[in-house]
Protein backbone atom coordinates (compact mmCIF):
# COMPACT_ATOMS: atom_id res chain seq x y z
CA UNK A 1 0.00 0.00 0.00
CA UNK A 2 1.34 3.45 -0.73
CA UNK A 3 2.56 5.72 2.07
CA UNK A 4 -0.04 8.04 1.60
CA UNK A 5 -2.74 6.32 2.73
CA UNK A 6 -0.99 4.42 5.62
CA UNK A 7 -2.17 6.62 8.35
CA UNK A 8 -5.69 6.94 7.23
CA UNK A 9 -7.69 4.68 9.28
CA UNK A 10 -11.03 4.60 7.42
CA UNK A 11 -9.63 3.64 3.79
CA UNK A 12 -7.34 0.90 5.76
CA UNK A 13 -10.62 -0.41 7.08
CA UNK A 14 -12.66 0.16 3.89
CA UNK A 15 -9.84 -1.72 2.29
CA UNK A 16 -9.76 -4.37 4.32
CA UNK A 17 -13.64 -5.42 4.23
CA UNK A 18 -13.75 -5.12 0.24
CA UNK A 19 -11.42 -7.91 0.29
CA UNK A 20 -13.16 -9.51 2.87
CA UNK A 21 -16.52 -9.41 1.19
CA UNK A 22 -15.84 -12.56 -1.30
CA UNK A 23 -14.79 -14.63 1.63
CA UNK A 24 -18.16 -13.91 3.63
CA UNK A 25 -20.32 -13.86 0.49
CA UNK A 26 -19.83 -17.44 -0.41
CA UNK A 27 -21.47 -18.71 2.86
CA UNK A 28 -24.12 -15.46 4.52
CA UNK A 29 -25.91 -15.11 1.84
CA UNK A 30 -27.18 -19.00 1.60
CA UNK A 31 -27.45 -18.63 5.86
CA UNK A 32 -29.71 -15.58 5.78
CA UNK A 33 -32.13 -16.70 3.46
CA UNK A 34 -32.49 -20.06 5.11
CA UNK A 35 -32.62 -18.39 8.66
CA UNK A 36 -35.52 -16.28 6.85
CA UNK A 37 -37.29 -19.20 5.77
CA UNK A 38 -36.70 -21.35 8.53
CA UNK A 39 -38.69 -18.49 10.60
CA UNK A 40 -41.55 -17.57 8.25
CA UNK A 41 -41.79 -20.65 5.80
CA UNK A 42 -40.92 -18.66 3.05
CA UNK A 43 -38.56 -17.02 0.86
CA UNK A 44 -38.17 -13.20 1.49
CA UNK A 45 -39.83 -11.53 -1.58
CA UNK A 46 -38.03 -8.36 -1.68
CA UNK A 47 -34.69 -7.01 -0.59
CA UNK A 48 -36.40 -4.73 1.86
CA UNK A 49 -37.95 -7.54 3.40
CA UNK A 50 -34.75 -9.34 4.15
CA UNK A 51 -32.72 -6.68 4.93
CA UNK A 52 -35.67 -5.96 7.56
CA UNK A 53 -35.41 -9.53 9.13
CA UNK A 54 -31.72 -8.92 9.33
CA UNK A 55 -31.90 -5.70 11.10
CA UNK A 56 -34.44 -7.24 13.50
CA UNK A 57 -32.01 -10.03 14.46
CA UNK A 58 -29.11 -7.53 15.08
CA UNK A 59 -27.55 -8.88 11.87
CA UNK A 60 -26.74 -4.90 10.73
CA UNK A 61 -23.93 -5.60 8.00
CA UNK A 62 -25.86 -7.64 6.56
CA UNK A 63 -29.12 -5.78 6.67
CA UNK A 64 -27.37 -2.67 4.99
CA UNK A 65 -25.43 -5.26 2.58
CA UNK A 66 -29.10 -6.43 1.42
CA UNK A 67 -30.91 -2.97 1.26
CA UNK A 68 -27.70 -1.57 -0.71
CA UNK A 69 -28.26 -4.06 -3.64
CA UNK A 70 -28.95 -2.20 -7.19
CA UNK A 71 -30.53 -4.98 -8.29
CA UNK A 72 -32.57 -7.98 -6.63
CA UNK A 73 -34.70 -10.92 -8.18
CA UNK A 74 -35.81 -13.91 -6.83
CA UNK A 75 -37.96 -17.05 -8.06
CA UNK A 76 -39.48 -19.93 -6.70
CA UNK A 77 -38.54 -23.01 -8.48
CA UNK A 78 -40.81 -26.07 -8.66
CA UNK A 79 -38.47 -27.93 -6.32
CA UNK A 80 -39.06 -25.47 -3.82
CA UNK A 81 -35.57 -23.53 -3.78
CA UNK A 82 -34.67 -20.17 -4.31
CA UNK A 83 -32.93 -18.46 -7.70
CA UNK A 84 -31.47 -15.32 -6.56
CA UNK A 85 -29.68 -12.43 -8.57
CA UNK A 86 -28.31 -9.89 -6.86
CA UNK A 87 -26.07 -6.63 -8.28
CA UNK A 88 -23.98 -4.51 -6.08
CA UNK A 89 -21.14 -1.75 -6.12
CA UNK A 90 -18.32 -1.23 -3.54
CA UNK A 91 -17.42 2.26 -2.73
CA UNK A 92 -14.06 3.05 -1.24
CA UNK A 93 -14.15 6.51 -0.06
CA UNK A 94 -10.94 7.23 -2.08
CA UNK A 95 -13.07 6.96 -5.09
CA UNK A 96 -13.26 4.47 -7.84
CA UNK A 97 -15.83 1.44 -7.53
CA UNK A 98 -16.37 -2.41 -7.78
CA UNK A 99 -19.52 -3.62 -9.28
CA UNK A 100 -20.73 -7.38 -8.99
CA UNK A 101 -23.54 -9.38 -9.98
CA UNK A 102 -23.90 -12.56 -8.53
CA UNK A 103 -26.59 -15.74 -10.03
CA UNK A 104 -26.97 -18.74 -7.30
CA UNK A 105 -29.72 -21.87 -6.36
CA UNK A 106 -30.74 -21.59 -3.11
CA UNK A 107 -32.04 -25.24 -1.99
CA UNK A 108 -35.08 -25.32 0.27
CA UNK A 109 -33.30 -25.26 4.36
CA UNK A 110 -34.20 -28.46 6.47
CA UNK A 111 -32.07 -27.53 8.92
CA UNK A 112 -32.29 -26.28 12.58
CA UNK A 113 -33.34 -22.87 12.90
CA UNK A 114 -30.53 -22.59 16.27
CA UNK A 115 -28.00 -23.73 14.28
CA UNK A 116 -28.22 -21.26 11.24
CA UNK A 117 -28.65 -18.41 13.56
CA UNK A 118 -25.88 -19.58 15.80
CA UNK A 119 -23.74 -19.82 12.29
CA UNK A 120 -24.46 -16.47 10.89
CA UNK A 121 -23.50 -14.71 14.26
CA UNK A 122 -19.93 -16.77 14.00
CA UNK A 123 -19.45 -15.65 10.81
CA UNK A 124 -20.45 -11.90 11.63
CA UNK A 125 -17.74 -12.06 14.61
CA UNK A 126 -15.16 -14.13 12.01
CA UNK A 127 -15.68 -11.24 9.53
CA UNK A 128 -14.47 -8.39 12.04
CA UNK A 129 -11.66 -10.34 13.36
CA UNK A 130 -10.31 -10.68 9.77
CA UNK A 131 -10.90 -6.90 8.84
CA UNK A 132 -8.80 -6.44 12.33
CA UNK A 133 -6.36 -8.63 11.62
CA UNK A 134 -5.72 -7.30 7.50
CA UNK A 135 -5.60 -3.74 9.71
CA UNK A 136 -2.80 -5.35 11.66
CA UNK A 137 -1.21 -6.53 8.29
CA UNK A 138 -1.41 -3.05 6.35
CA UNK A 139 0.42 -1.10 9.43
Amino acid sequence: MSSCCQNDESIRKEFAQVLIYPIVESTVPVLVFDAFYLENDKWPSSKEELADFCFQNKWDDYGNFWKSCEYFNTKELDDGSLEITYKNTIHPSNGGSATYTISTKIPKPSGDKKAVREELDRLLMKKEENINKLLQETR
